[in-house]
């Protein structure tokens, strides 16, 4: 609102529907413009963490081994066999859902 005052205050009354026509289309544009720069930028951090996890988490890396362990044994204490287990564990529900 403070800014809006501030933006208006100098324009004419007869010029004011114009002003607040084109102070509302800019404050629209940039808004819209903001979003899909941190859209793309969030997207494009995403698939850089995405690539950087791929390379590094591989069954034969230890650490990957023992959380995937840990998953699959979880999944069993829950009523899982040990196939289906293992493969809720390296395919989790989203990944299933995109490829499904």
């Amino acid at each position: 609102m403070p800014l809006t005052t501030i933006t208006m205050d100098p324009i004419r009354r007869e010029e004011m529907g114009y002003a607040t026509s084109m102070f509302n289309l800019l404050r629209n544009l940039g808004g819209s413009i903001g979003i899909a720069v941190a859209t793309t930028y969030l997207y494009r951090r995403q698939q850089y963490h995405r690539v950087l996890l791929g390379a590094n988490v591989t069954p034969y890396n230890p650490t990957a081994q023992g959380v995937i362990n840990n998953i699959q044994s979880a999944l069993m204490a829950r009523g899982s066999d040990a196939v289906q287990a293992l493969q809720q564990a390296l395919h989790p529900p989203e990944e299933r859902e995109s490829t499904e």
